[in-house]
């Protein structure tokens, strides 16, 4: 919509509800019978909503200046008159599932008929025909003519900017004036912008409206501080979670001042409740809150809710590997292959904590399943990496934000243009970053990733936010001098890159500039609406990939003889070790090192808090494994040395408990008095059944027992307790394993 830097002012009060005249002499004496009878009626039961609909834009508005896509799958636009002055009249036609959706009511075709309820009443109309029918009551030529209910094909009639279509996509639009006069609404145009308007009352007792609680910006506990990870645990918020989850055991999103503390939301919701769907973040994000809040509360009461919608990501995962944006509701832009806010990446990122975090260790998950979805996964996102070409060379770059089924860039949403994305590239590179021991071709989708940002940055450029009460939304954008921003959205046109500014109006794909305050017109501008709603540019998007967390992942790549994977150790067969040692204590392949020595990794120095390595380039080592003098140590984040029982990426290892050195081989825990075995090569503690010197030996495959974690209510963490149970990979002896198998007193298996 082509609304200007100035408030609208709305002519008639929104406290106030006048019936609107009626269009015909017909419809007067069925409008009399109308649910909302002024006088009779609880003013506090109504609420006046307004809504702008117009000619050029996939999207509605609502009172607070929010738009709403018109369809949920396609961009598809209403149909209107214009007079000579460019102004729309009040020939409208519009799709009305969406809006009849945010009033509470109800909307439903059945066929060519098309019905509608709200405030209690009904009323029905036909494709293709001028009568409707009022509470029951049939009233004929209602509709002026040019005005009937029309049923159009989306790829036919919008495939232009529904390029994603592979098949017919019908829609109804509605006569917009005919139908709110029914509901007593009072209809106008908006004199700055090409709009109808619609002030509708909407009775709360006779509709599904949402009855939620909100909360102001900074204050409670909203919906978008869940998604940012700063909400507090609450049970309220996990209770409601739970509730509000869809039987496949996806979510969808709620508004942001959403307060997520309130009692009982899944009776409030109302018509906001919706089909299951990754599109912002609204399943990746309720998941995470329900798994940190069991992590770090201890209160495993939602677990149910975690795993169910765990199965949702790992049963709907597409065969490419990546996930659609509605993977159990595919039409539209919905059933493209997503990696924008809470599609693929972030799934994968939130799979490969869940799996190897050691935060969420004691929580009970299918690891097997994520850790296959994991590897799918990973093979898309390399898969999918775009190439450019400048000059003669073809190039690594970026990637987009949506592709299709065979894996080809497509468009999503009206601005959601075929090209690269450089807010997707940050996080598909960090993604890329954090898996252990890389394949080459994961290390090179990560270098040209990284090398691609770094080029298409605008380094004398920013945007800043101008705070400006007198326009809509408090302020507005604008992109002036400064010290660097990167465009969103870049396609290549001749080997150079290019910003692509595309708006919501379908018409206006590609826009000159952003904003500019000597423009007299909109004409080369992002319309206002949607540059303060749409990033178009990110000031601080990769500064600190590009300048500390690449060069830090670059360096831990080129540390010489770094451990086997610990997820895919090489367990050989070792004739020299015994076949069970019987001798006492903890022992291993390994021995102590030499304490305070200079070696090829660093100089040793001893504090009251332990043993630290200070690193040639000057740095302590923190956070990863060290080899020094030929063994193997590991550094906690706090730069200290680590010694005893050791968790990394959901594997065991044991470091010597004095020397820290990891061992290898056997070892005689005295603590609990069970034999373990770690890999020779990558120290990775053995599981399951494993042939160790020509025998097959048992280990339990639990890989994080339930009666060995548990919940200290007074540190409010989760400790594991070797004592309480067989601990994990304590090797079987002299009894019957899981599978039947009998072993020996020396663990070995009886055939």
């Amino acid at each position: 919509m082509r609304r200007q830097l100035k408030t609208i002012i709305i002519y008639a009060a929104v406290t106030a509800v006048t019936v609107a005249g009626v269009m015909t002499a017909q419809a007067a004496s069925v409008l009399k019978r109308a649910s909302v009878v002024m006088g009779q009626d609880e003013l506090g039961d109504i609420t006046v909503k307004r809504i702008w609909v117009g000619g050029d834009d996939p999207v509605f508005l609502t009172e607070d200046y929010d738009r709403i896509w018109l369809d949920t799958n396609v961009n598809v636009t209403a149909s209107s008159e214009v007079n000579s002055k460019g102004q729309i009249t009040g020939k409208v036609k519009t799709p009305m599932k969406e809006i009849f959706r945010y009033l509470g009511g109800n909307y439903k075709e059945d066929g060519e008929r098309v019905i509608l309820e709200l405030n209690g009443d009904t009323l029905e109309m036909t494709v293709g025909s001028r009568d409707v029918v009022f509470n029951g009551t049939k009233v004929e030529g209602a509709i002026p003519a040019g005005q009937e209910p029309e049923k159009v094909d989306v790829k036919n009639e919008m495939g232009d900017y529904n390029t994603y279509l592979k098949s017919s996509y019908k829609v109804v639009r509605l006569p917009f004036k005919e139908v709110f006069t029914y509901f007593q609404a009072d209809i106008g145009n908006d004199t700055y912008v090409q709009s109808i308007f619609a002030m509708v009352p909407v009775m709360e007792s006779r509709n599904h409206a949402p009855k939620l609680e909100w909360s102001a910006d900074g204050y409670g506990n909203r919906y978008d501080t869940l998604k940012d990870g700063s909400m507090e645990y609450l049970e309220t918020a996990a209770a409601n979670l739970a509730a509000l989850q869809n039987s496949d055991g996806g979510f969808y999103p709620l508004p942001d001042n959403t307060e997520m503390g309130q009692e009982d939301m899944k009776d409030k919701v109302g018509t906001l409740a919706g089909e299951s769907t990754l599109d912002q973040g609204a399943t990746v994000y309720a998941l995470r809150y329900l798994a940190e809040y069991a992590s770090k509360t201890g209160d495993l009461s939602y677990m149910d809710s975690l795993n169910k919608g765990i199965k949702y990501l790992t049963d709907n995962q597409h065969v490419t590997g990546g996930w659609q944006m509605s993977p159990t509701a595919p039409e539209g832009y919905r059933a493209n292959l997503y990696l924008g806010e809470g599609g693929t990446i972030d799934v994968l990122t939130l799979l490969a904590e869940l799996a190897k975090g050691d935060e969420f260790a004691p929580l009970e998950i299918d690891r097997d399943g994520i850790n296959s979805a994991i590897d799918k996964g990973t093979r898309f996102i390399t898969d999918t990496q775009l190439t450019y070409h400048t000059g003669l060379q073809t190039k690594n770059g970026g990637w987009a934000r949506q592709y299709n089924s065979s894996l080809d860039v497509t468009m999503g949403r009206t601005y959601e243009r075929e090209c690269m994305d450089t807010g997707v590239t940050a996080r598909a590179a960090r993604y890329l970053m954090g898996i252990t021991n890389p394949s080459d071709v994961v290390v090179k989708a990560v270098e040209s990733s990284v090398k691609w940002l770094g080029d298409v940055k605008i380094e004398d450029q920013e945007t800043v936010k101008i705070w400006d009460t007198s326009v809509q939304n408090g302020y507005d954008i604008f992109l002036t001098e400064g010290d660097g921003t990167w465009p969103v959205s870049v396609e290549y046109q001749n080997g150079k890159a290019r910003t692509v500014l595309a708006d919501v109006d379908p018409k206006r794909p590609n826009q000159p500039k952003l904003n500019d305050e000597n423009a007299k017109t909109s004409d080369n501008l992002i319309l206002y609406a949607t540059r303060t709603s749409v990033d178009y540019y990110i000031n601080d998007l990769a500064d600190s990939l590009i300048d500390d967390e690449y060069p830090e992942w670059k360096e831990g790549l080129n540390q010489p003889d770094n451990p086997d994977n610990p997820d895919n150790p090489d367990n050989p067969n070792n004739p020299d070790n015994p076949d069970k040692p019987n001798h006492n204590g903890s022992s291993g392949s390994s021995s102590s090192s030499s304490n305070g020595k200079i070696s090829s990794g660093g100089t040793w120095q001893l504090t009251d808090n332990g043993w630290r390595l200070l690193k040639t380039n000057g740095s302590y080592a923190a956070g990863t494994w060290e080899q020094v003098n030929g063994k193997w140590y590991y550094f906690n984040q706090n730069t200290y040395m680590a010694t005893g029982w050791l968790l990394i990426d959901h594997t065991w290892y044991y470091l010597h408990a004095i020397n820290g050195d990891m061992q290898t081989g056997w070892l005689m825990d005295s603590s609990d008095g069970y034999w373990y075995y770690l890999d020779p090569v990558s120290g990775a503690m053995a599981t399951g059944w494993k042939d160790i010197g020509g025998k097959r030996y048992y280990f339990n495959p639990m890989a994080f027992s339930p009666s060995g974690w548990i919940w200290n209510e007074e540190s409010k963490s989760w400790e594991f307790e070797k004592n309480l149970g067989m601990p994990s990979g304590a090797m079987y002896s002299g009894t019957v394993t899981p599978d039947g198998s009998q072993v020996d007193v020396s663990g070995a298996q009886i055939f």
